[in-house]
Parts: structure tokens; sequence; C-alpha cells
């Protein structure tokens, strides 16, 4: 398993088309808050009254995440925040976020007998599509195909298209 990491975020939500002075005005609201959280205010309390993602009606809590869930520009913050620590304000495709690191769970080797069932159906499935596709290549290879295009239409180009008369409506 990977390393997964619970995180919480508020999120001040700005249409992707907003004005630059909407943008502005989220990052500017997101660096206040900032401050509140550093000076003590709760941010699961913050993440309900002002997130505008999801996870709001959880104080912000995303659950446990693991690398690749986020989008880059958050994995980067994330990724350099101790426990408990708040990130800067980071602008994304949604709006203005502030991430917080709650726990670190590190990546874990499973012991054979937890994941041998769901290895065998894997090497099951990646042998069948093996199987299939070697089948097709033999079947294109050994069966030549030929089209008789005697029957077909012949293709009209634009000039022609103008000759064909048009149905009285």
């Amino acid at each position: 398993e990977p390393e997964r990491l619970r995180v919480s975020v508020i999120l001040l939500k700005v249409d992707p088309s907003s004005p630059r002075a909407a943008w502005d005005n989220a990052r500017a609201e997101a660096l206040t808050l900032v401050k509140r959280l550093r000076g003590g205010a709760d941010f699961a309390q913050q993440a309900r009254q002002r997130s505008g993602d999801a996870s709001a009606t959880n104080g912000g809590d995303m659950g446990y995440l693991h690398r690749g869930m986020l989008a880059e520009p958050a994995q980067v913050a994330v990724d350099k925040l101790k426990l408990n620590e708040f990130s800067e304000p980071v602008t994304l495709l949604q709006g203005v976020s502030i991430f917080r690191l709650d726990e670190r769970k590190a990546a874990i080797q499973n012991p054979m007998a937890k994941v041998e069932l769901r290895a065998r159906e894997l090497w099951r499935r990646e042998q069948g599509q093996r199987a299939s596709q070697t089948l097709l290549a033999t079947l294109r290879i050994a069966t030549p195909t030929t089209v008789d295009e005697s029957n077909f239409l012949p293709v009209l180009g634009t000039a022609d298209v103008a000759k064909v008369p048009q149905k009285a409506k």
C-alpha cells in the first residue's frame, strides 16, 4: 500500500472563468484565513463556515489520500507540510485552497497471504488479455481478407453533390 496522507482542506471556490478581481479577492481572503488559523482559529469550524469543498460538512477532512489523488500544485503544498501544519494558499482550477496535514501513514508491504487472491485475479486477467491479443493477431495473419468494392457507390465530390437532385418538400 502506498503512503497515505489524511488531509483537510478549506476551498474558497472561484469559477474558472471569473475575472482576475474575483481570484485576487479569494487569495486575499485565504491569506487572512491562514493568519487566523495560525492565531488559533479552529480549522474544522472555518472549513464548515467558509469552504466550498464537499468535505466542508466534515470540517474539511478529505480522508486518506495517496499520491496522484490531488492536483499537482496541491500535492506539492501538502508534501511540504508537517503534521497539523497549514499550507499557504494554493491556487487551483476550482479556487484557492488551504491544506492541513492531519496524519501520515507510511507505505507498507502487505504479506502475501493478504494479497494472494487479488494477485491471482490480476494475473489471470493479464493472461486472458494476452491470449486474446495473440489469438486476434494470429487470425489476422492466417485469414487474409479482401473487400469487393464493385458494389460500392462512388464517392461524391463537392461538385458532384451539387448535381444531385433534391427531393421536393
